[in-house]
């Protein structure tokens, strides 16, 4: 199966602007660069991935990430109910300490990461 699409190559670039107008669509473009660059991935590694390589590789790992994340926003709602967006409320509002804000957020986050471990 060969996925011959030339997404990169086309000189309009999905822009409905005039041809001098420096309004370009930026995500149209970088959504095509990222597309042709996952079709790049793929076309080199498409001789390497097999079912049994899926199976035995990706769903695993796919899962245990998934386990792992739920495990995460669970302990966080369970510790700290609401503490982050509070706090960013409070930032965004009233306080314009970024860094102040960012360090307790980024405690709460150390905090549940050690009780999942």
């Amino acid at each position: 199966m060969s996925l011959d699409v030339d997404l990169a190559g086309s000189d309009d670039l999905g822009s409905t602007s005039a041809p001098g107008s420096s309004d370009a669509s930026l995500p149209s473009l970088l959504f095509r660069r990222l597309m042709s660059l996952l079709l790049h991935l793929w076309s080199m590694a498409s001789p390497y991935v097999t079912p049994t390589v899926v199976a035995l590789t990706v769903l695993p790992v796919v899962l245990c990430l998934f386990i792992y994340l739920s495990a995460f926003i669970f302990y966080l709602h369970q510790r700290h109910p609401g503490r982050i967006w509070r706090k960013i409320r409070a930032t965004v509002l009233e306080d314009h300490d970024l860094l102040e804000a960012g360090r307790d957020i980024i405690a709460t986050l150390w905090d549940v990461q050690v009780k999942i471990n």
